[in-house]
């Protein structure tokens, strides 16, 4: 019975923020966040080109990268691929 004021207070803040939220929440407002927002298209397609050229950049430099430092390939990475592939061919019922 000590709890017993603890917990009507906290049942009755809750139930006063919930109707308090609800009631707001609810109400129209003539303040939109969205109001008279247009997307700019001309920069969105800007950014988006400068992300695309940055892609096709980093795609041209890997693939020279590739083409001039071909990694010899070791034995034991060989042996390494070999034990994968006994692996991979496991079947287990």
């Amino acid at each position: 019975m000590q709890n017993f004021p603890f917990k009507k207070t906290v049942s009755f803040l809750v139930l006063f923020i919930f109707l308090f939220s609800d009631f707001a929440l609810g109400a129209p407002s003539n303040k939109s966040f969205f109001k008279d927002k247009r997307p700019n298209y001309q920069r969105i397609m800007q950014q988006n080109e400068e992300l695309l050229n940055k892609k096709k950049q980093i795609h041209q430099e890997q693939n020279l990268q590739t083409t001039d430092h071909r990694p010899q390939t070791s034995v034991e990475s060989k042996i390494e691929l070999a034990s994968l592939k006994d692996i991979s061919d496991i079947h287990i019922p």
